[in-house]
């Protein structure tokens, strides 16, 4: 899997709601979520593209493309989740987890959802 820049995070999102899309769509519907211009937008289509996240398709009889993501919007949330726990706390979940809890960010709700996400993993139930 390849690491998906947060600035192509959000071209990414786009195509996770709908595939495919123009490049002149895309634009469209970022535009109230950045300052990006255009040129910018196509950088971070071409890059996503030469990474194998993107690809490309020449819609006939016009000189634009449709671009599709190839890759799911779970797949790279898990990517990105080990990636930065691989950085920030050397790979340990069990860090990251203390120093969240620790944070005051997690509700006594949530903790008790973790717990039986925990449960349920532990039984064999991968989903």
């Amino acid at each position: 899997m390849v690491h998906i820049a947060a600035s192509e995070i959000v071209i990414m999102k786009e195509l996770w709601k709908e595939s495919p899309l123009t490049s002149r769509e895309i634009i469209d519907r970022i535009d109230d979520k950045s300052d990006w211009n255009a040129k910018t937008v196509h950088t971070l289509i071409s890059r996503l593209c030469k990474k194998g996240a993107v690809r490309s398709e020449k819609i006939e009889g016009t000189p634009f493309y449709n671009y599709y993501a190839c890759i799911s919007e779970d797949e790279c949330a898990k990517e990105e989740a080990r990636s930065f726990i691989d950085r920030m706390f050397s790979g340990s979940v069990k860090k990251f987890v203390s120093a969240f809890v620790q944070s005051g960010n997690v509700s006594k709700e949530e903790i008790s959802e973790l717990r039986k996400m925990l449960e349920k993993y532990e039984n064999g139930d991968r989903e």
